[in-house]
C-alpha cells in the first residue's frame, strides 16, 4: 500500500484543489524574521514583530503581518478584528492584498466575511476573483448543519493504494472517494456529476494545476449514518485511472468534527461527541499533539527528516507517498533510492513529526514543487503523505488546529 505510484499520486496532488501559482507576494511586507517566526511556530515572537512594525509606522507590513499570524493560527477573532480596523483601507488599495485578505477570511472566519472582498475583486475584472466569489456566494447560501448518528465508522477501501471510503451525495448511492487532508475543498468528478444529476456551476471556473474548477453546492454529504448539509465543493475532470467520484476535504467537510483516520484498522471515524481529551482517553496509549498550521486551506505541521532538515511538511493524507523538492533531497543526498520503472526518484530518511521521539524510515519521492506556493503562505520542505499513517492513530481536532496521533507500530 506504500509503494509509490507516481501517475495517481501526482494526479491527486493537482486534482484536489491545490492553488496554482498566482500572485507573487509584494512590496513592502513583513520582515524575513517575521516570516521565519511563523513557519517557526513562534507565534508570541511573531506578535513581537507586529507591535514593532507598528511603532515603527509601517501600518502595511504590520497589517499584512496580522493578516498572516491569523490566517497561520486559524484564529477567526484575530481576523474580525483586523477586518474592521479603519486601517484596512491600506491593504484594500492592492488587489494582490485584497486576495489575500478574502481567502484568509474565507477559511478562517467564514465565506459570508470573505464575499464582500471577492465581489469586489471580481467587479475590477479578476477572473480568477469571480469564480471564487460565485463558490462564496454558494457557500454563503445557508449554515451548514451537521444531523443523523452521533459517532460514525467506515472502513477503508485498499482498491488503490490511496485511502478511500463510500460516501452519498445529494442522497444518490454510495460511491467511493478519495480520503485527503491535502486539499482545500471537497472535489467532485464532472462525469459523477453529470451522471448523478449533481448540479454546478458552468459560468467563471477557476484554474489550478492544468485543470478547470467549477463551483458546487451540495445539499447532503452522507458518511456511514453522518449527514452534513450544505457543503460547498469544486467539480473538475479527475484523471481516469482514479475510477472514483471525487476527493473527500477532512478539514472541510467535516470542520467543527473530530476526524480520526486509523491506519493501523484501516478505517475513518467522524465524532460528534467526542473533544480532544475524549478521544485520547479512547485510544488509551502515548498520544502526541502538534500544533496545525493553515494556509489557503492546507494544514501545516512540523517535522524533521534524520539530522539534516527541519521544518514545516503539509499534510496531505490523500497522497500514495509523502514528497520532497530535489532541493530538500539533494541534502539527503547519500540516502538516495534508484527508482522504480515509471516511479520518481526516491529519498530515503528518518522523518519524525513535531515532538515524537522515535523517528521511522520514510521513502519519499522526489518530485519539482510537491507544496504549491501561495501569497504569504509557508515555506514547506515537503508533503507526508498516507504512508505516513500507516500503523498510528490520528485524529483532527474539531477546531482544526492540532493534529492528535499515537505512535507508529511496526518497522
Amino acid at each position: 500500500m506504500r509503494r509509490l505510484l507516481l501517475p495517481l499520486l501526482l494526479a491527486v496532488g493537482c486534482a484536489a484543489g491545490k492553488p496554482a501559482p498566482e500572485m507573487q507576494q509584494p512590496e513592502p511586507g513583513p520582515p524575513p524574521p517575521f516570516a521565519a517566526a511563523l513557519d517557526g511556530g513562534q507565534f508570541e515572537a511573531a506578535g513581537e514583530w507586529i507591535h514593532r512594525l507598528q511603532e515603527r509606522g509601517e501600518l502595511v507590513a504590520s497589517l499584512l503581518a496580522r493578516l498572516r499570524l491569523g490566517e497561520r493560527r486559524h484564529d477567526a477573532a484575530l481576523l474580525r478584528l483586523l477586518a474592521g480596523d479603519p486601517r484596512i483601507e491600506l491593504l484594500l488599495a492592492r488587489a494582490e492584498w485584497k486576495d489575500e485578505l478574502a481567502r484568509a477570511l474565507f477559511w478562517t472566519v467564514g465565506p459570508a466575511e470573505a464575499l464582500p472582498f471577492y465581489e469586489s475583486l471580481c467587479a475590477s475584472g479578476n477572473t480568477e476573483s469571480c469564480a471564487l466569489s460565485s463558490l462564496t456566494r454558494l457557500a454563503s447560501r445557508r449554515p451548514r448543519e451537521v444531523s443523523g448518528e452521533r459517532r460514525a465508522r467506515v472502513e477503508l477501501l485498499t482498491r488503490i493504494p490511496l485511502p478511500m471510503v463510500p460516501l452519498s451525495v445529494n442522497g444518490g448511492p454510495p460511491a467511493d472517494f478519495i480520503v485527503d487532508s491535502g486539499a482545500s475543498l471537497t472535489v467532485l468528478d464532472r462525469s459523477f456529476c453529470e451522471r448523478q444529476g449533481i448540479p454546478y456551476l458552468k459560468e467563471h471556473p477557476r484554474t489550478g494545476g492544468n485543470l478547470a474548477y467549477f463551483p458546487a453546492f451540495l445539499d447532503q454529504l452522507s458518511f456511514g449514518g453522518i449527514v452534513v448539509s450544505g457543503v460547498v465543493a469544486n467539480v473538475t475532470d479527475l484523471p481516469a485511472e482514479l475510477k472514483v467520484a471525487g476527493i473527500l476535504s477532512l478539514q472541510d467537510a467535516f470542520k467543527g468534527l473530530l476526524v480520526e483516520l486509523d491506519g493501523r484498522a484501516l478505517a475513518l471515524s467522524v465524532y460528534r461527541d467526542l473533544d480532544e481529551a475524549g478521544w485520547r482517553d479512547l485510544a488509551g496509549e502515548l498520544t502526541h499533539v502538534e500544533p496545525l498550521q493553515w494556509s489557503d486551506g492546507r494544514l501545516f505541521a512540523r517535522g524533521r527528516l534524520g539530522r539534516e532538515v527541519a521544518g514545516l511538511f503539509q499534510l496531505d493524507l490523500g497522497a500514495g507517498a509523502s514528497m520532497v523538492s530535489p532541493r530538500v533531497a539533494h541534502r539527503l543526498g547519500h540516502r538516495l533510492l534508484a527508482p522504480a520503472q515509471g516511479e520518481p526518484p526516491r529519498v530515503a530518511a528518518r522523518f519524525a513529526l513535531g515532538d515524537e521521539v522515535r523517528a521511522r524510515r520514510e521513502e519519499l519521492a522526489i518530485v519539482e514543487d510537491p507544496v504549491a506556493p501561495a501569497a504569504g503562505g509557508p515555506e514547506a520542505l515537503g508533503t507526508i503523505g498516507f504512508g505516513w499513517a500507516i500503523g498510528r492513530r490520528l485524529a483532527l481536532a474539531p477546531d482544526g488546529t492540532r493534529l492528535l496521533f499515537t505512535e507508529a507500530r511496526g518497522p
